[in-house]
């Protein structure tokens, strides 16, 4: 009989504070303490993390991803709508 697993936990609504680049960099840490190459670029920091928070979290569901879609696109608009403001007001005469 297999145990049930932990991992991978819900995917958190906003950032999650426990996944940060100190905790990426303490599995650099003991990687290289097992003996394996140093993890020193870019590229490779990026996978690791890809890599570790696919374990850590599951993925986002159609409705889930659907919404996070949702959310970029206003937050676009919303940027869209206030560069447009900040570009009319530079444009107005001076009084």
């Amino acid at each position: 009989m297999s145990e049930p697993r932990t991992y991978p936990l819900p995917r958190p609504v906003d950032d999650d504070p426990r996944f940060t680049y100190g905790l990426l960099l303490e599995v650099v840490q003991v990687i290289e303490r097992h003996g394996y190459p140093s993890v020193c670029g870019a590229r490779d920091l990026v996978e690791l993390q890809l890599v570790l928070f696919r374990f850590l979290y599951a993925p986002l569901t159609d409705a889930e991803l659907a919404d996070a879609e949702l959310r970029e696109a206003a937050a676009g608009q919303l940027r869209l709508q206030e560069a447009r403001a900040r570009l009319l007001e530079s444009k107005e005469p001076a009084k």
